[in-house]
């Protein structure tokens, strides 16, 4: 039926809204210099930031200065070995108190343009009391 092709689209990304509220995780789109650009609603319960504030934010000033050497060796990784990498670490939120977060992080490629930027979950870590 042709009608739910034209709806494909809208159900798609509805879709997708829902998978990501699902997972627990933010979802984050890095630029290739590691700016900020799409980071999901739930960074707002995660580290009590707005979507907007985030924008064009370099992700390593989220880090807590102990691990941004390591988050940036990840990111490093993510983009030579062309796979998803894993990280446990700790962001700093609005108030500057560390978040325990896993941070998986993909380096995006496509082949018109090589390497584009990344991808991250930040799934909740447990916290300590």
């Amino acid at each position: 039926d042709h009608r739910d092709l034209h709806s494909f689209p809208t159900r798609r990304s509805s879709d997708l809204r829902d998978l990501v509220a699902l997972s627990g995780a933010t979802i984050c789109e890095l630029d290739e210099k590691a700016l900020t650009g799409y980071i999901s609603p739930q960074v707002v319960d995660l580290l009590k930031r707005a979507p907007a504030d985030l924008a064009g934010t370099p992700f390593e000033q989220l880090v807590d200065p102990a691990y941004v050497e390591n988050f940036l060796r990840t990111l490093q990784a993510s983009r030579q070995e062309r796979q998803i990498q894993r990280i446990d670490l700790k962001l700093l939120d609005a108030d500057d108190r560390q978040v325990s977060v896993t941070l998986r992080v993909l380096a995006l490629q496509d082949t018109l343009h090589g390497f584009s930027g990344y991808r991250l979950s930040l799934q909740p870590g447990i916290q300590a009391p």
